[in-house]
């Protein structure tokens, strides 16, 4: 499996993180923060899915720019996946034609703009050529962890976590893991 990790910085500035979005295999993105400033919107059309870890703005911040930009007639409609909490927050907070217009509702040439896909914990779905599993951890909403395995790789995201044992317990025993993307958005002073 190919990671990118994409940074927050535009062009030509020293690369800097301060919103969370990562491609799995050009296809697959991993939270939004950044993605929707990522590229070109041809770039950002190839991505299909993308899963949500939770809905702090530093994950989601750019979720409606994107799939403002990655629409095409010609395409499956974008799929964003996530806890049933997420999708609730998401299309009450968001796409609610207060904040943004409701990309939900909104049906093009016959088929929706976007697709909010809630999914279960701990029961894995495939995407992508991917199959994926979400874990809860602990963080102040609801949040998870994916392990995103191809039967030969793994990546395992640990989303904005404390300490965690079940996404440590279920990670153990998948497929040659290959990366652990943590993220540390305090200093080690705090």
């Amino acid at each position: 499996m190919k990671l990118r990790i994409l940074d927050t910085t535009l062009e030509g500035g020293e690369p800097k993180q301060y919103a969370s979005s990562y491609l799995v295999n050009d296809v697959l993105a991993v939270d939004a923060g950044c993605l929707g400033f990522w590229r070109s919107p041809d770039d950002q059309a190839g991505i299909r899915h993308i899963l949500i870890t939770h809905t702090h703005l530093d994950h989601i911040a750019s979720l409606p720019m994107f799939i403002e930009n990655a629409y095409r007639p010609e395409l499956d409609s974008v799929t964003v996946y996530g806890l049933p909490e997420t999708m609730d927050a998401l299309q009450r907070h968001i796409f609610n034609d207060v904040i943004w217009p409701d990309f939900v509702r909104i049906t093009m040439g016959g088929k929706p703009f976007v697709r909010l896909q809630p999914i279960k914990v701990r029961e894995p779905f495939q995407v992508a050529g991917l199959v994926v599993s979400a874990i809860r951890v602990d963080h102040i909403v609801p949040t998870c962890g994916f392990i995103v395995t191809d039967q030969r790789s793994t990546i395992i995201f640990g989303a904005d976590s404390g300490p965690t044992r079940q996404l440590w317990e279920a990670a153990h025993g998948t497929p040659r893991p290959r990366a652990v993307v943590l993220e540390a958005c305090f200093p080690n002073s705090m």
